[in-house]
């Protein structure tokens, strides 16, 4: 029986180009310099500086760097030599990545006219190849001294691996394999075996030109048709091999035996176990399973597998395959089954969600009220509740109950995969809505806005270290604490497309995630995460720090209010500038990935995310603030924070004391002003009012009185004649007119404003109108409002109030006792006039307007008006509000 190639191991590389952004394809040399940017020399265009997010060019026009470059290395004195067909050239490497031409140096070093074809720093010593022989250059004197070419050890030890194969390159990775070329072919070297990259790896070139494993333990190659990368010891990948059968298209499951061997169930090829790299054997329909596309592998002890697949149920004992008659199913189209904590198993079917007692899955029972019937997924948490994901929502069953629940938020979305945490949170993966989390009730989603890596979550599982692991249709995102950080086929993915269910942690930790194009394997993640821990966070045992954990965030522009400043580690400006920051750090282990966050001292350090690098900053306290700044490469890890630069910010003028002080006597002298000019109005008022007053009353008031005294005389001269009528009423018009020409210029006379002077007056009024009835007139003021102030109109009011209600209550009520009140009472003062009356009904209507016109008057005024009737008497009251 012929065993599928499923098991070839792979390296994927990632291929840049000038679409990428290199200038040119056809690289012939690569260095990395101690700020960590790597460096790529070009055959016609110079070279590039790469920081794992853009290419930035160097040419002759932008830089004095010539076209053809031939060698790149990196030496003392933070400096770049390039050699070329011309000779050697020096860039000088600045401190936050502003590189330029070295005036000085290239100018010494233009003595040398020879062809450069390598270079290789040694022992702090530059060593030349060129057309002429070999030289070693002091960079005390710049002189070439001939000298031999130092011997590589891996080169030496690649080239008797490698015999009869010329080789020119080699250098090591970080588990200590090699990686050389031979006659032009890429080999990696375990030391036992070689093994040749071709387009099976992603790798399609066979002219390598340059090789490098810089300090992050990534390989980079260059060739005449571009540069490409890969990270070794990350992912081991096993793709389909030529003798799965065509209708094969992807892996569905993977499972793990009690030996640790492996299961993998694909779509349309079976199943087949995987031990040590090799594939042991495979079954599918020829050897007894009911269909080839398995969905579903579960250890169920003794021995026992259960396969499920799209057209049922088989059980692989040591005797054999043997179906699962399964009669209560209303479909075969069998989509997981999961073992269930009190024992039995959960059937997951395309009709429904069934519950197995025993492993012989007889007699299932059907579970209710699902919002479809089509079950993806099932997951128990540890009190017993089974949440179940369906293609019409999700649901929860509690323990001993046989229908489900819908779980409200999450209704009518296509669910395709459920995880619940050790948190008892509940991980809800959906068909193109990204991530659902179940928290207490309250649900929060994720989408590719937040970082996923495609909005359709095939698996949900949790790694070896806490991180969630989701498999999506655009790789695997990886959730750590709020970090959230991605894998694809950029970073060793054999195809980025996930399947539902296909996702094993294993006995040793490592993840397997399963795709359409076959499985990837993660290596070792508890090893790998302990050694980026070393690297980024602390020392090894000797003392020493790798190159790439000492390698500093650089602060590579800085600008005040848009206007470009020079760095400095110690900056000045004013509070109200806008400041804004960018920060730089190459790392190349997981492209597009890095992120930046800053604190700023005094603010706690809660770390804020500066996007795409940049800071922008405003409206800092006056002070001094430590500006910290840290980055994750994408892994959840995060390097050690780093104190970038110091902030002092200038007291603003507007807040100095001097400044204080003269808005305070500026304050104060305009107070003054307005006091004076404020008081020199109210005399002005008051001598108005008091001209007015008088001028009331000695004009038009002695006027109406005269024509009043007129009027009299005439009518007792014509007693009885027609005109005594009209002589009357002309008589008691001019009498009320004058009364009221009398409120008037009382009201008025600034002299009257004091409650005193108001009482009195309120005192003349009702005795003038009740003494001449014979009625009994009450008076009560209170003395608390002997000095309180009343405006004009206030006094006006109140008098017209006050003879209008005793007028009613002398002519309508049959009163022989009239009381009038001015009182203070919890912050408000009370004006009342009440009689021992018959009263009247207040539900009547009534024809006069004297109650109607005594309300418009207060409420005009914003005052309470209140009208109190009944068989002991009337009582008008008047609040007015302090």
């Amino acid at each position: 029986m012929r065993i599928p190639a499923l098991v070839a191991q792979v390296h994927p590389f990632s291929y840049y180009g000038t679409a990428q952004g290199l200038p040119e394809n056809a690289v012939t040399s690569l260095a990395q310099d101690e700020r960590g940017f790597l460096w790529i020399g070009t055959s016609e265009n110079g070279v590039a500086r790469y920081d794992g997010r853009a290419f930035l060019s160097f040419t002759a026009y932008e830089a004095a760097v010539p076209a053809r470059v031939q060698a790149l290395c990196t030496g003392p004195g933070a400096r770049l030599f390039i050699g070329s067909d011309q000779g050697l050239h020096c860039l000088l490497l600045g401190e936050n990545g502003d590189d330029v031409a070295d005036a000085a140096t290239n100018a010494r070093l233009r003595k040398f006219k020879h062809s450069v074809s390598a270079l290789r720093l040694r022992d702090g010593i530059l060593h030349i190849t060129a057309a002429s022989g070999t030289f070693r250059l002091s960079l005390t004197d710049f002189s070439f001294i001939p000298a031999p070419w130092p011997e590589d050890t891996a080169i030496g030890l690649a080239a008797r691996l490698l015999a009869p194969r010329r080789v020119l390159r080699a250098v090591r990775d970080l588990g200590g394999d090699l990686w050389a070329d031979g006659d032009g072919a890429l080999f990696r070297i375990d030391g036992v075996s070689a093994l040749r990259m071709d387009k099976a790896n992603g790798f399609t070139d066979d002219a390598v030109t340059a090789l490098l494993t810089d300090d992050e333990g990534t390989l980079w190659c260059g060739t005449a048709r571009g540069l490409y990368s890969h990270v070794p010891h990350r992912f081991v990948q096993f793709p389909e091999g030529r003798e799965i059968p065509k209708d094969a298209v992807g892996v569905w499951s993977i499972a793990e035996t009690p030996q640790g061997d492996t299961w993998i169930g694909t779509i349309g090829a079976g199943a087949l176990l995987l031990r040590g790299g090799k594939s042991l054997r495979r079954l599918d329909r020829k050897n007894g399973l009911p269909s080839n596309a398995v969905s579903s592998i579960v250890d169920a002890g003794d021995g026992v597998l259960l396969f499920a697949t799209l057209d049922g149920i088989a059980r692989l004992t040591p005797l054999g395959v043997e179906p699962v008659l399964t009669p209560a199913l209303p479909d075969r189209n069998v989509e997981h089954i999961v073992p269930a904590r009190s024992g039995g198993y959960w059937i997951c079917t395309r009709g429904g969600l069934f519950r197995a007692r025993d492993a012989s899955l007889r007699s299932p029972e059907r579970v209710r009220g699902l919002p479809s019937q089509r079950v993806t997924a099932v997951a128990e948490d540890a009190s017993g509740r089974l949440w179940i994901a369906t293609r019409g929502g999700a649901a929860v069953l509690l323990p001993g109950a046989d229908s489900s629940v819908a779980v409200e938020g999450l209704r009518n979305v296509r669910m395709t995969s459920v995880f619940v945490d050790t948190t008892q949170d509940v991980f809800f993966g959906s068909m193109g809505r990204g991530l659902f989390i179940l928290h207490d009730s309250a649900v929060r989603s994720l989408s590719r806005e937040d970082g996923l890596a495609g909005n359709t979550v095939y698996f949900i599982e949790r790694d070896a270290d806490g991180s969630v692991c989701l498999g999506t249709n655009g790789g695997v995102t990886v959730l750590r604490g709020s970090d959230l950080y991605t894998w694809t086929t950029a970073h060793g993915l054999v195809n980025n497309e996930m399947n539902s269910g296909a996702v094993l942690r294993d006995s040793r930790g490592r993840m397997w995630f399963g795709s359409i194009g076959g499985v990837t394997r993660l290596q070792s993640q508890r090893e790998y995460r302990e050694y980026w821990t070393a690297h980024f966070q602390r020392s090894d045992a000797s003392g020493s720090v790798a190159a790439a954990a000492k390698r500093r965030i650089m602060l590579s522009m800085l600008s005040i209010d848009g206007h470009p400043v020079t760095v400095d580690s110690s900056m000045r400006f004013d509070a109200d500038g806008f400041i804004e920051v960018r920060l730089l750090r190459p790392t190349f282990r997981n492209p597009g990935q890095a992120r930046f966050e800053y604190a700023l001292s005094g603010d706690s350090l809660s770390w804020h995310a500066a996007q795409d690098g940049v800071i922008r900053i405003a409206g800092l306290a006056p002070g001094t603030h430590a500006l910290r700044v840290r980055m994750s490469i994408g892994e959840g890890l995060w390097t050690t924070a780093q104190q970038l630069a110091v902030l002092h910010v200038a007291q603003p003028w507007y807040r100095s004391l001097v400044f204080w002080i003269g808005v305070l006597v500026c304050s104060w002298l305009l107070g003054w002003g307005v006091y004076r000019y404020r008081m020199a109005h109210v005399l002005r008022l008051e001598r108005m009012r008091t001209r007015i007053a008088g001028d009331l009353h000695d004009e038009i008031g002695v006027n109406l009185s005269t024509i009043g005294l007129l009027a009299s005389l005439e009518l007792r001269q014509h007693s009885g004649q027609t005109a005594s009528e009209g002589l009357a009423k002309i008589a008691d018009l001019a009498r009320r007119t004058s009364l009221s020409m009398s409120d008037i210029v009382w009201s008025v006379n600034p002299a009257k404003d004091e409650g005193g002077a108001l009482f009195d007056r309120l005192t003349a009024v009702a005795e003038s109108l009740v003494t001449p009835e014979g009625l009994e007139l009450s008076l009560v003021f209170d003395e608390q409002l002997r000095r309180r102030v009343f405006q004009a109109n206030e006094r006006r009011e109140l008098i017209l109030i006050c003879r209008e209600a005793l007028s009613n209550g002398q002519k309508h009520s049959g009163c022989t006792e009239l009381r009038l009140s001015l009182e203070a009472a919890r912050g408000r003062i009370v004006f009342s006039v009440a009689d021992n009356g018959s009263g009247f009904d207040l539900s009547k209507p009534r024809q006069g307007h004297g109650v109607g016109g005594m309300r418009a008057r207060a409420e005009r005024m914003g005052w309470t008006f209140a009208l109190d009737s009944g068989a002991d008497g009337t009582r008008i009251t008047v609040t007015i509000p302090e």
